[in-house]
C-alpha cells in the first residue's frame, strides 16, 4: 500500500529533476507551516534554501522519507519543524521526540554531520486546547537537544504568546492555525541569527572529516 505523502514526494522528486535544487543549501522541511512559506529565498537571502515542506504531515513522515527529501538534496544544514499536526493526530510528546530522534540519526547517517535546527511546536488560538502538550514538546526536545552536537533547539513559543501568555492573534491567518505574514516576520527575527550562526561555523568540504570541530554545544534560543 502506497504512502498517503508518496505523491507529494514524488513531485519534490521530479521538480528536483527539472530544476535541480542549489548546492551549500539549508533545506526547510516539515508541515505546512514550512509549505506555506513561499518567501523563503526573499527572507533569508545570504544563503541559498530548498523548501521541502509537505501538507499536514507529521514528524514520523519526515523520518520516513528523509532519505528522499533531505539526503537526496546533499543540504548544508536542515531546519525542520513539526509536531503540532501529531499532537492534534493523538500522538503524546515522547512520541513526536522519538521521531525526531530517528530524523536526526538518519540525517547523520546519510549526510554526516550537518548542523540541524529544530524549531518546537508552535502555540495557535486553534490547537490552544492542546498548549499543556505543546509545552512538554518543547521541554522534551530542548532536553534532548541539550545532549546532542551540531543542532539548535528554537523556541518560538516567547514570541508567539502575549503578555498574558495566550497567542498572539495578529500572527495568525483566518484559519487561527496557520500563520499570517507577522508570524513570518517574527520568525525570520528569531531564525535569522541562528541559521548565520550554523552556515558560518559548518566547516567547509576541504576541511570537514571525522577529526572536524563540532559546532559549540547546543543552547536554548
Amino acid at each position: 500500500m502506497s504512502h498517503p505523502w508518496e505523491n507529494a514526494i514524488r513531485a519534490f522528486e521530479e521538480q528536483a529533476r527539472l530544476n535541480p535544487p542549489p548546492s551549500k543549501a539549508v533545506l526547510f522541511t516539515g508541515s505546512s507551516t514550512i509549505t506555506m512559506w513561499s518567501s523563503l529565498a526573499q527572507d533569508f537571502p545570504f544563503v541559498p534554501v530548498i523548501n521541502r515542506g509537505f501538507g499536514g504531515s507529521q514528524m514520523q513522515d519526515i523520518l520516513v522519507f528523509a532519505e528522499r527529501i533531505i539526503a537526496s538534496c546533499r543540504p548544508a544544514a536542515v531546519v525542520i519543524y513539526s509536531g503540532d499536526n501529531d499532537l492534534a493526530a493523538g500522538k503524546i510528546p515522547e512520541q513526536i521526540v522519538g521521531a525526531a530522534r530517528g530524523i536526526l540519526r538518519k540525517i547523520r547517517r546519510l549526510c554526516g554531520n550537518i548542523p540541524a535546527i529544530f524549531i518546537g511546536p508552535k502555540p495557535s488560538p486553534a490547537r490552544w486546547h492542546l498548549a499543556e502538550a505543546i509545552h512538554e514538546t518543547n521541554e522534551l526536545l530542548h532536553a534532548w537537544l541539550d545532549t546532542e552536537s551540531n543542532v539548535r533547539y528554537v523556541d518560538v513559543r516567547p514570541v508567539m504568546l502575549d503578555k498574558n501568555g495566550t497567542p498572539r492573534h495578529e500572527l495568525f491567518g483566518p484559519d487561527k492555525l496557520h500563520m499570517s505574514r507577522a508570524g513570518y516576520e517574527e520568525w525570520i527575527r528569531i531564525l535569522t541569527p541562528v541559521i548565520r550562526e550554523i552556515i558560518t561555523l559548518t566547516p567547509q568540504p576541504s576541511q570537514a572529516g571525522p577529526n572536524s570541530s563540532p559546532i559549540k554545544p547546543n543552547h536554548r534560543i
